[in-house]
């Protein structure tokens, strides 16, 4: 008979284990990114690919696309339960934090546990803030970083490029006009657009693959 574990033991195993679980947890939450599907055909036929934001252009011939015809946003609304997600961040804080941020965690984590036993902790909450949603610039000609201002004047057809912000059945001439795609993220609840490859309102060297 092999020997009893004291409770200790087993009580650090399961916060261990549960620490882990939590922090895998949470930079799952964090790194996932919004697709944008392009189509082939319109109406969401034919060949299809998904981008994310990644802070570069792919010429349609690095593609497997031989034109766009329609175009699937996605968009996530950001919620969040205020006591098992302060829980996970002290979690996360604690297994992957320097020794600073480790102290604290130690230092907050009993009381969000404590937290916990008020339900209105896990009543699910809104954060328009945090949502996020997919979005992709079709480039005419070669990108450029940073793109040419929007033309009002521009003749109809001759446009550098067109953002496509919203799920799209048919983009009409524009799937014959397509040379470049590259892939944006944006917030829903906000009126400005910041362009891909953008970052605090500069513009980031974008790459471009042939």
């Amino acid at each position: 008979m092999g020997k009893r574990r004291p409770p200790l033991l087993r009580t650090g195993i399961v916060a261990a284990g549960a620490a882990a679980g939590g922090a895998m947890l949470y930079r799952h939450h964090r790194r996932r990114s919004v697709v944008v599907t392009l189509y082939s055909e319109p109406h969401y036929r034919g060949v299809r690919q998904g981008f994310v934001y990644d802070q570069r252009a792919y010429a349609l011939s690095a593609t497997k696309l031989p034109q766009v015809g329609s175009v699937r946003v996605e968009q996530v609304d950001r919620t969040f339960r205020r006591g098992p997600d302060t829980l996970r961040s002290f979690l996360y804080m604690a297994v992957s934090g320097d020794r600073q941020a480790r102290q604290e965690a130690a230092f907050w984590l009993p009381l969000a546990l404590v937290r916990l036993t008020d339900p209105d902790t896990w009543r699910r909450e809104h954060d328009p803030a945090g949502s996020r949603a997919s979005w992709v610039r079709l480039w005419a000609e070669r990108p450029a970083s940073p793109p040419p201002a929007p033309d009002g004047a521009a003749v109809p057809g001759e446009e550098p490029y067109h953002d496509v912000l919203m799920t799209t059945p048919d983009l009409g001439e524009w799937s014959r006009r397509v040379r470049y795609i590259e892939a944006g993220i944006r917030n829903p609840f906000r009126a400005d657009l910041t362009p891909p490859g953008w970052e605090n309102g500069l513009p980031l060297p974008l790459q471009i693959v042939e």
